[in-house]
């Protein structure tokens, strides 16, 4: 039975743009763009407190638990054999603003267009949650999304 972590993933969102944090290259792997990922730490009770921690740390925004949006919890992604990683989505409407990178885990940050999102993201399962994220905003926005995104 494979080891499960659990783990937040943040998707912070303007009208228009969504932030994207770019992981620079290591090891064999090359950079790539990504939202706002962690780990929930053992003290930590609760996801939206992991995930306040996490922007925090990765832009320096400070938000209040109460201002980020769980839109999904259980979303299984497969890393090997031995490790399953749990994650919890959340979105966070923000105003555009001056991120202040961690510089040991990012070494870039930009605002992209909604209808770009998923041509910058690397991982399969970044394209999922993106997919989930984007969805649970044209429901509560669709005013704002219809003229971005056009209905499939």
């Amino acid at each position: 039975m494979p080891e499960t972590q659990q783990s937040i993933e943040c998707w912070l969102m303007t009208e228009t743009h969504t932030l994207l944090l770019h992981v620079p290259p290591r090891g064999e792997l090359s950079g790539f763009w990504q939202p706002i990922t962690g780990g929930i730490e053992s003290e930590e009770d609760a996801a939206a407190a992991a995930a306040s921690r996490e922007i925090r740390e990765e832009t320096g925004l400070r938000v209040c638990p109460f201002r980020s949006t769980q839109i999904a919890s259980d979303v299984h992604v497969k890393i090997s054999d031995e490790l399953v990683i749990n994650k919890t989505l959340f979105h966070v409407s923000i105003e555009q603003f001056a991120v202040q990178l961690s510089p040991s885990e990012h070494d870039d940050s930009r605002y992209v267009l909604h209808d770009e999102v998923e041509s910058w993201l690397f991982w399969p399962s970044n394209v999922h949650t993106w997919k989930l994220a984007w969805a649970y905003v044209r429901k509560i926005a669709p005013e704002l999304t219809d003229s971005l995104w056009p209905n499939p």
